[in-house]
């Protein structure tokens, strides 16, 4: 596990920036897109000495201009977001500029966002607490039954994935693609340790699994929805499979480990 935390970083979505006893400010800017132009931007708000936090596009594609809500500490500064905004807009490639201030104490919500997409299609965000408390719920409110409809829920999903795979060219190394997407969508650290088609048998390691992050000290292997998903992506290439989840961080293992093999019912 130390290994590979010390390839990843963990990456915040730039949605909202909380800095309790700060205040803050976002600007939203339309800028060129161009070489040089978030530069030229970030060159004036450095000459102010104000503390730049972070940015993140806010628009999809390729067009000559793109939109970029940057987030500022003006704590200790003396300009005001107006003044700074008319500096900008002097700027060549700033086409316009708009300030939204902090809407809560030491908290700025991008509120000009919306909707979230992803290589091109919609995407919504849980929170760990939000995510656990769907998942955890089922499971409390309908027992066995819950953990089956999990499953289920888990097999569409992956079936969806594989189907995804196919329309981005990711099938070529499915191994790559299952570690890319669980990285990009927080599932958690997929690492396949062995992949063999021809006997149907494949070992998937996973650190933190989320499904399971919030499930510690269970006692017993917890992963039903992405033990669904691994099924459903490998067998839509061998066959029928099965998983068994055979080590779990809710049961106090360092990581949770699904074994697939041939599904012989």
């Amino acid at each position: 596990m130390k290994n590979i935390r010390l390839s990843t970083s963990p990456r915040d979505l730039g949605l909202v920036v909380l800095c309790k006893g700060k205040k803050l400010a976002m600007l939203q800017l339309e800028i060129t897109n161009r070489p040089g132009s978030l530069a030229e931007v970030v060159s004036v708000i450095a000459n102010h000495k104000i503390v730049y936090i972070s940015n993140s596009k806010t628009s999809c594609g390729f067009e000559e201009t793109t939109m970029a809500s940057t987030y500022l500490d003006m704590t200790d500064v003396k300009i005001k977001p107006e003044e700074l905004m008319a500096e900008l807009r002097k700027c060549r490639s700033v086409k316009d500029v708009e300030h939204i201030p902090e809407q809560y104490p030491g908290m700025v919500v991008d509120e000009k966002g919306f909707p979230l997409y992803m290589i091109g299609e919609r995407a919504v965000v849980f929170r760990m607490p939000s995510f656990t408390a769907l998942l955890e719920g089922i499971r409390e409110q309908f027992g066995s039954a819950g953990e089956a409809f999990l499953y289920y829920m888990g097999v569409k999903v992956g079936q969806a994935l594989y189907n995804a795979f196919s329309e981005l060219g990711m099938l070529g190394d499915i191994e790559k693609a299952i570690t890319h997407w669980g990285i990009t969508h927080g599932a958690g650290l997929f690492k396949i340790v062995e992949y063999n088609p021809e006997e149907r048998r494949c070992v998937v390691r996973v650190y933190e699994l989320i499904e399971c992050l919030g499930a510690r000290k269970k006692g017993q292997p917890h992963s039903m929805f992405y033990r669904g998903v691994l099924e459903a992506i490998i067998g839509s290439d061998w066959g029928p499979v099965r998983a068994e989840e055979q080590k779990c961080i809710a049961a106090g293992a360092d990581v949770c480990e699904f074994l697939i093999t041939p599904r012989i019912d």
